[in-house]
C-alpha cells in the first residue's frame, strides 16, 4: 500500500495574519528585502576616511578607505603630544600626513598605558592596514 502523501506547505502570511502576529509580518519583510538584495554590493560598506579635525599636517596623498560601521565611531582624542617630540619639517613638508600623525600619536598615546600583567607590559596598538 502507498503511503500517503506529504502534508501540503504552509500557506504564506497574509496582511490578516500580519496584524495578529507582527514578529511574524516583520520576519517576512526581512526575508524579502534579503532575497531582494542577494548579490547587491552596497556603496556604503566602506566610506572615504579623514583624519580627525584638530590633527595637524597636509591631507594624505591616497585614498583611504574605512569601514562605514567604523567611521559611525569617532576615534578616541589624542593627548599624546606627538609634535614636542617630532622635527617641525615632517609635518610642515607633508613626509607624514594628517593621518599617519593621527596614527602614530594613537600609537604612542597607548603605548603609555602599562597593563596588569606579571611582569608589567605595555598595552599595544593595532593599525589594520592592507
Amino acid at each position: 500500500m502507498p503511503s500517503p502523501p506529504p502534508p501540503p506547505p504552509p500557506a504564506p502570511p497574509s496582511d490578516g495574519d500580519a496584524a495578529a502576529d507582527p514578529d511574524a509580518a516583520a520576519e517576512a519583510r526581512r526575508q524579502q528585502l534579503d532575497e531582494a538584495n542577494l548579490g547587491v554590493v552596497s556603496e556604503e560598506l566602506f566610506v572615504s576616511f579623514e583624519a580627525a579635525a584638530e590633527t595637524p599636517g597636509l591631507p594624505h596623498p591616497a585614498d583611504v578607505a574605512e569601514p562605514a560601521s567604523l567611521a559611525a565611531t569617532p576615534p578616541p582624542q589624542c593627548t599624546y603630544p606627538l609634535l614636542d617630540a617630532l622635527p617641525s619639517n615632517l609635518v610642515s613638508s607633508g613626509a607624514l600626513s594628517s593621518l599617519q600623525l593621527q596614527f602614530v600619536g594613537l600609537a604612542c598615546q597607548r603605548h603609555l598605558t602599562v597593563m596588569p600583567t606579571d611582569p608589567p607590559t605595555r598595552a599595544g596598538f593595532f593599525l589594520g592596514d592592507g
